[in-house]
């Protein structure tokens, strides 16, 4: 994705700095960028070629580039809103794909070339030197970690799974070790109409993930009726 703009336009795909937006700015961020689309196959992230091998260098890049797309016909102007991922907008078929230079982030570099590195392993130490999420997430979309044999290409929407399951096992294993409270405490965060509640109890780990929400096409009526998750994990869920 490239944005339609000029300047500093790191913060239209970087969610850690959308923090304090309203709805219509984010979606003002995501309809700003353009796709370019191209089939490939997930073996590519080993054989490279020079679409793949210009990604990889613009993921290990320190700041925006000048990016140039030509595209096979006039881009779809659409909001794709789902779910599941976040919002994109116009999309095309991709021709070829030029970057410019930037100076590299060698936390980056030094993970995609030590081949016998394994991604998970990789991931958090990038992870603890303070790398962006995204950044991790765009990198591992890219196969850019692991051995080098069993590099891949991956989905977006899987390298984000991929990199939060991986992430969040590697700090819960952590959590079983640090002391007990003493007493029970309660947080609340409301932000773009989400509310979210965190109590922490006085036992031994465990945690309890409850999520309620309602069907946006029945928040007109009367009586709304509310969807329900939750999931009980213990100690054993992250036992080394």
């Amino acid at each position: 994705m490239v944005p339609s703009i000029s300047g500093d336009t790191e913060i239209l795909d970087t969610p850690e700095w959308w923090m304090g937006k309203g709805f219509d700015e984010i979606v003002d961020f995501r309809y700003s960028l353009l796709r370019g689309y191209s089939k490939a196959n997930v073996a590519d992230a080993q054989k490279g070629g020079r679409l793949i091998e210009t990604l990889q260098d613009v993921a290990m890049m320190t700041k925006p580039v000048d990016t140039e797309l030509v595209l096979a016909r006039p881009p779809r102007k659409i909001l794709d809103m789902r779910e599941d991922s976040q919002p994109f907008g116009p999309i095309a078929p991709l021709t070829s794909f030029h970057a410019g230079n930037s100076s590299v982030d060698n936390r980056i570099e030094k993970a995609f070339y030590d081949s016998d590195l394994a991604a998970d392993d990789a991931v958090l130490q990038l992870y603890r030197n303070g790398v962006l999420v995204t950044r991790i997430q765009r990198a591992f979309s890219l196969g850019m970690f692991g051995e080098s044999k069993r590099r891949k290409l991956v989905p977006t929407r899987w390298s984000i799974t991929a990199v939060d399951s991986n992430l969040s096992l590697k700090l819960m294993a952590r959590v079983r070790y640090h002391p007990l409270i003493d007493e029970y405490r309660v947080y609340k965060y409301t932000y773009l109409d989400n509310i979210y509640v965190g109590i922490l109890t006085p036992e031994h780990w465990k945690f309890e993930w409850i999520e309620a929400w309602f069907e946006p096409e029945l928040l007109a009526t009367s009586f709304p009726d509310v969807n329900m998750v939750e999931d009980v994990e213990k100690s054993s869920y992250v036992s080394p």
